[in-house]
């Protein structure tokens, strides 16, 4: 992937690579809603995520039992974390005047929706413990449990799953596909209730209520006002 060495006006640059604290405390979005118990990990220090507050470069977000997320980035991307699920954000790059950058987020587990923004989607990373996706023009829903493993729904685009010994598949909208181990070639992509994916990913209540059924309106914060 293209390297980005120089730093523009108004270009936001971020990097898993670099260090200290002053880099990990630098803000590359905010979260738009944030229900029950959301943290946010940044280096050593751990607080409530709340509505407005900042979503900071290499910061882990953690959900716990019926809580949910929704996080927009600089550039439009939406993330939406569902219940009991962990992501962080290893890698943000945006240039607002081009348009141009890079994204790469991780999924330790749990589930979360995706829906990229202005960044090319040649330029995002989405990873979970055994796989990794590249996306085209894309929503999707991704879960990962160590039983199931990783599932990916797609809702809108393309999705290229791969497992990490590099054996991939197209997912198209409207199809499903898992990758249950690391050496586990993915499933051919088929609709979600014949892949088992409901099963996978439809764990916990919130999830239907905030990943699935959710069309959030700007800056609402009230999970019942979106039902």
């Amino acid at each position: 992937k293209q390297k980005f060495t120089r730093l523009a006006i108004g270009l936001v640059i971020f990097s898993g690579a670099a260090s200290g604290n002053a880099l990990h405390a630098q803000s590359v979005g905010a979260a738009l809603l944030s229900e029950k118990s959301v943290t946010i990990t940044s280096g050593t220090t751990t607080q409530p995520l709340t509505v407005g507050g900042d979503v900071l470069f290499g910061a882990r977000i953690d959900t716990g039992f019926d809580a949910g997320n929704v996080d927009e980035f600089r550039d439009g991307t939406r993330l939406t974390v569902a219940a009991e699920s962990s992501v962080t954000v290893d890698k943000y790059v945006f240039n607002p005047a081009t348009g141009s950058g890079e994204m790469s987020v991780r999924l330790a587990k749990g589930a979360m929706r995706f829906i990229s923004g202005r960044i090319g989607s040649d330029n995002y990373e989405i990873r979970t413990p055994n796989a990794y996706l590249g996306i085209r023009g894309t929503s999707f829903v991704l879960s990962y449990t160590p039983a199931d493993g990783t599932v990916v729904v797609v809702e809108e685009g393309v999705v290229e799953l791969t497992n990490l010994s590099g054996d991939g598949v197209d997912v198209a909208a409207g199809l499903a596909s898992a990758v249950a181990a690391t050496n586990t070639a993915p499933t051919t992509p088929a609709p979600p209730a014949a892949a088992g994916a409901a099963a996978a990913i439809g764990v916990t209540p919130i999830f239907l209520q905030v990943v699935l059924k959710v069309q959030l309106p700007q800056r609402q914060s009230n999970l019942k006002d979106l039902q």
